[in-house]
């Protein structure tokens, strides 16, 4: 059995793109031609429904290039329910809403995919930018809030900087 690898859409902008003026451009669609030559023969190339929606946008004739590249590829069982897809190290990370999580968990399972965790969470929209003497106050606040026996999760929408983060002692 050949090793599975997910194909994002990057993927598929180098391999199929016009060439391009710019070096670092052209050397990366090279890149990515010779990869995939190679890796036709050596991989289970998979992709998402996600990668199919975004190959579909866009000027005509690249869309209909991109999906000509997808066409032998399987799609993924995540599903349209999934509403994010995304690699993250080693890992890939799904979002979906609250109502689609145990269809996608399920839908995932059945095909024996191994989930490390799974979670529902508040995911804010926007955040706001806290600097200073605010973030350290704020993270104060947050490690209160979770040492109370009552709260079993703390949420929130502000950002904070690695640089403040890591002076406020968090």
């Amino acid at each position: 059995m050949k090793p599975r690898v997910y194909v994002e859409t990057t993927v598929l902008g180098y391999l199929t793109s016009w060439p391009s003026g710019d070096l670092v451009v052209a050397g990366r669609q090279k890149i990515t031609r010779d990869w995939w030559r190679y890796a036709v023969n050596v991989f289970d190339l998979v992709v998402s429904e996600l990668v199919h929606r975004e190959a579909s946008a866009g000027d005509p004739q690249a869309t209909g290039d991109r999906l000509e590249a997808l066409k032998a590829l399987p799609v993924l069982a995540v599903g349209q329910r999934a509403e994010d897809f995304a690699r993250e190290g080693e890992q890939y990370l799904i979002t979906t809403s609250p109502g689609a999580f145990h269809a996608v968990q399920d839908g995932l399972k059945a095909r024996r995919y191994g989930i490390e965790s799974a979670e529902l969470a508040m995911v804010p929209k926007s955040t706001v930018r806290v600097e200073g003497p605010d973030a350290a106050k704020l993270l104060r606040l947050m490690e209160a809030l979770e040492d109370l026996d009552d709260v079993s999760k703390v949420f929130s929408n502000f950002d904070i900087d690695a640089t403040t983060l890591a002076e406020a002692g968090a």
